[in-house]
């Protein structure tokens, strides 16, 4: 990159990536000048190059990848993302409490190309939380559609006040081929 004095250096981290995602961002929203700001994000995002492996020890530290701009003007795919979480605990109080089963409500969107044969499943990370009920589908979502997924999650009778449990809500798609995991805590 340009430096101080009219010299050059060689320089890497986010600085350094800002004006390659912003560019990738114009062309996007270039092709597609109606998009909204969350379906350019998005579609930047899903059409990222893995370099996990290129980067021993930090497997999933590294944001989403490698930008790819020529995949994101060319790519058909999907872009599934939570928009909302709301629990229901089995006696109404909306607190949940160790031995406790709750429901769990998983509002997700599809911000970009329509997808079908869609699977969800839920997993948590906590040594005090099960989740019996951790999978649902859908036959097909379409752009800026929205459903909602239903699962539930057990908490053990020893789980400590103000635990936080993290889910992951692993989706699929059967076609296009999509996988995308997404947070909710």
């Amino acid at each position: 990159s340009t430096y101080r004095n009219g010299t050059y250096m060689d320089l890497s981290g986010t600085s350094m990536a800002a004006p390659h995602v912003a560019a990738a961002c114009a062309l996007v929203k270039t092709k597609w000048p109606t998009a909204l700001a969350e379906q350019v994000r998005e579609r930047v995002r899903v059409t990222c190059d893995n370099i996990d492996a290129l980067n021993p020890g930090y497997g999933g530290l590294l944001g989403y990848g490698r930008i790819n701009a020529a995949q994101a003007l060319t790519k058909v795919t999907p872009a599934l993302r939570i928009l909302e979480v709301a629990v229901d605990t089995p006696d109404g109080d909306a607190i949940i409490e160790p031995g406790e089963t709750v429901a769990v409500h998983v509002t997700v969107i599809n911000w970009l190309d329509p997808a079908t044969n869609l699977q969800f499943a839920l997993g948590e990370n906590s040594s005090y939380a099960t989740v019996p009920v951790n999978s649902d589908a859908l036959a097909s979502l379409g752009t800026l559609e929205e459903a909602v997924l239903d699962f539930s999650v057990r908490f053990t009778a020893a789980a400590p006040v103000d635990h936080l449990a993290t889910c992951t809500l692993n989706i699929t798609s059967g076609s296009p081929a999509y996988t995308d995991p997404d947070r909710c805590d």
